[in-house]
């Protein structure tokens, strides 16, 4: 066990490490009205797209990241060793019911998610047209680039 001086010195690192990433973290965060590169607030069509689909695949994933932390913090405090208790778990080979429902349900999840991912990668990648559209092609090697813009009509 730990003396209290090495549990203190223990806790210091651990709070000063934890402040230092909030801080640097918070840093990467420039939300003011002049960030212009943020990709939760989308401008364009295409852009408005996707973000309708990662929404509800962001609050899955977060659903599913609390019930893996949950559960794992429920085994860990109901199954830790207690002072004096001597016991070795039972060895079992496994339990067939709880093998195949933590694989079918993270197939069915992803059978789900891929029904509309796939319907917006080919609504995605249609060609626009309209008056408004102006096509580019870009031409040449990396270090010299010559632009053409197409507009419909000229």
């Amino acid at each position: 066990m730990l003396d209290r001086t090495q549990r203190l010195r223990r806790g210091a690192v651990t709070t000063v490490g934890t402040a230092t990433m909030l801080v640097v973290l918070a840093s990467c965060g420039g939300t003011g009205p002049d960030n212009r590169q943020n990709a939760l607030h989308p401008a364009g069509s295409a852009a408005h797209k996707i973000m309708n689909l990662m929404t509800p695949f962001f609050w899955v994933a977060v659903v599913v990241g609390a019930g893996v932390v949950g559960m794992t913090i429920f085994v860990a405090l109901r199954f830790r060793e207690r002072p004096g208790e001597d016991r070795s778990p039972v060895q079992t080979h496994g339990n067939i019911v709880l093998e195949i429902s933590w694989t079918i349900i993270p197939f069915l999840i992803l059978a789900v998610m891929a029904v509309p991912t796939v319907a917006t990668i080919f609504d995605l990648a249609k060609i626009p047209k309209g008056a408004n559209v102006v096509h580019v092609t870009v031409d040449g090697p990396p270090v010299v680039l010559a632009v053409r813009v197409h507009r419909q009509g000229h």
